[in-house]
């Protein structure tokens, strides 16, 4: 699988499965929002049902498999 990490004004892509590069990871920061896409929740700044708003203005989509888990980690990053 081909990823693409946006990290301030970086793009890095890589080849590797996402979920041994999720567990190399191994952050509670870092969310899995869709089939293919991370994020940091220091970078989001608001989650609505179906999509976040990250600080610099991007609108991502939440897949609808991740959006339950994505609400409750978001709701636990708020209240560290």
């Amino acid at each position: 699988m081909k990823l693409r990490f946006i990290h301030h004004l970086m793009i890095i892509n890589i080849r590797v499965l996402f979920n041994k590069m999720m567990s190399l990871i191994n952050s509670t920061n870092i969310i899995r929002i869709q089939k293919s896409y991370a994020v940091n929740l220091f970078w989001v700044k608001e989650i609505y049902k179906e999509e976040l708003l990250l600080r610099n203005g991007v609108i991502l989509k939440i897949g609808k498999k991740y959006r339950q888990d994505v609400l409750k980690q978001y709701k636990e990053y708020l209240l560290k």
